[in-house]
């Protein structure tokens, strides 16, 4: 019974870890009303009710009409679609429309990135690097391209123009 109470609150800590290192308008809870590709979301605040549209940070997922776009897009929609989620918005240039977002979401009762997950099924590229889980990411996209997962499952594979922009 210890160890189950002690899991348990070990869980809620580490959950709340993102809050406590983070201000707090820069983590908030929020509900998926849409899933518009694999790395764009929009959400539902739900402390102030207002809806924004995020971008997935560091990834950069296959667009509309590319190889793997349906693929990246169902693989979010399953995780995430209709359910709440912690957002981790990240700084982005004031150029930027969209916010910069880590998804967190709970499975089976662990905590998990979206962001890591699209990348460890081959579904995105790392892209431009983010203030969070830079290596992680990069660690993500190495396993999917080693086990040959999604994008990087055919020999040789060359990602359209302009998808993943910065060379690493």
């Amino acid at each position: 019974m210890r160890s189950i109470t002690a899991s348990i609150l070990t869980f809620f800590a580490l959950l709340s870890l993102p809050c406590i290192c983070m201000p707090e308008d820069r983590v908030f809870h929020a509900n998926v009303l849409e899933v518009v590709s694999g790395d764009t979301i929009r959400l539902k605040r739900s402390d102030s009710g207002e809806v924004i549209t995020a971008k997935l940070s560091g990834i950069d997922c296959p667009k509309k009409g590319q190889s793997h776009f349906i693929k990246a897009r169902l693989f979010t929609s399953l995780r995430v679609s209709g359910r709440e989620v912690m957002v981790q918005t990240e700084t982005r240039s004031k150029t930027d429309e969209m916010p910069a977002a880590i998804i967190w979401y709970i499975d089976a009762g662990r905590k998990k990135s979206l962001n890591s997950e699209l990348l460890e099924a081959g579904l995105g590229r790392w892209s431009v690097p983010c203030d969070m889980a830079d290596v992680r990411l990069g660690d993500a996209e190495n396993e999917a391209k080693k086990f040959r997962r999604g994008l990087w499952a055919e020999p040789g594979l060359a990602p359209p123009p302009g998808f993943g922009t910065v060379d690493r």
